[in-house]
Order: structure tokens, then sequence, then C-alpha cells
């Protein structure tokens, strides 16, 4: 006589829908102010100062979402002002690690928060090309002396 297995026969009752894993409990709603986390291929890596909100609109105009007009409004009316180091600084190339040290250039260092250091991520993480970023970079701090190195010294 043929046996089935009592896991067999209780799934089959049951249906293979008892080995799913429970539903996730809902989402709090954000707090005013809040921005939401920018989609899946805009999530910013471990160990990185935030800059999600440019990387989203970023994300959004290279997915052909919004225009490039549309988003350097958006990054204009940010009002990101220079990092202390001047713009150049965060546009300049780093050298690359030895062998063996891993390297992200999706981190963005803590100091550059609330600076154009935040658009300027959105160049290294190849969301925007680097006429793109010269374009938003004259909208935004055009009128700044020093342009395009504006805010060194300061």
């Amino acid at each position: 006589m043929f046996r089935i297995p009592s896991a067999v026969f209780a799934l089959t009752l049951l249906g293979w829908s008892a080995l799913a894993a429970p539903p996730a409990p809902p989402k709090k709603p954000l707090p005013p102010g809040k921005t939401p986390p920018p989609p899946g291929d805009a999530a910013l890596p471990k160990g990185s100062a935030d800059y999600s909100k440019m990387l989203a609109a970023a994300t959004r105009y290279k997915k052909g979402e919004i225009t490039f007009e549309q988003l350097k409004k958006l990054v204009v009316d940010e009002r990101l002002p220079p990092h202390s180091l001047g713009c150049v600084y965060v546009i300049s190339p780093v050298p690359m690690p030895p062998p063996g040290v891993p390297f992200d250039p999706g981190i963005m260092p803590p100091d550059w928060v609330h600076t154009f250091g935040e658009v300027a991520m959105t160049f290294w993480v190849g969301k925007i090309t680097r006429e793109e970023y010269d374009k938003l970079h004259a909208a935004a701090h055009g009128d700044q002396p020093g342009f395009p190195n504006c805010g060194k010294g300061k």
C-alpha cells in the first residue's frame, strides 16, 4: 500500500501557501517633512551620508519620468550651498584604493551633506553625465563668487 508522508498530506490539505512567510506589517506613515526612501535602484549604500533626495530625482530623470528642466528646478530649489572646500572639490576624481581595499563610489562623506556634493554624488553613481552636472551646477551656483569653484575658502 502507498503511504503519503504526513507533511505532504498536510500541505495538500492546507495548500502550499502554508509555507509562505507571514505578511509584512503595514508601513507606518512618514512624519511631516520626511521624504520617502528612493526607489530600489536609487538606494544608498551602507555607510553613506544621505543624498537620497537628489539621487531619487536624478534616478527619475534617468528613467525618463521627469525632464532635465524639471530636474534642474528640483536642484535649484534645494538651494544647496557649495562645499566649504569649493565645488571643484566634490567633482574631483579620487584615486582608486590599493587592491583588496573595498571601494564604493556611492558612499558620500558626511561633510558633503546639505552641500552641492549631494548633486555631485548623482554624477559619481552614473545617474547624470558630467555635462548634465555642469549645467545643474551653473543653474544653481552660476552667480556665486569664484564659480565654478564657488565656496572655496568659506
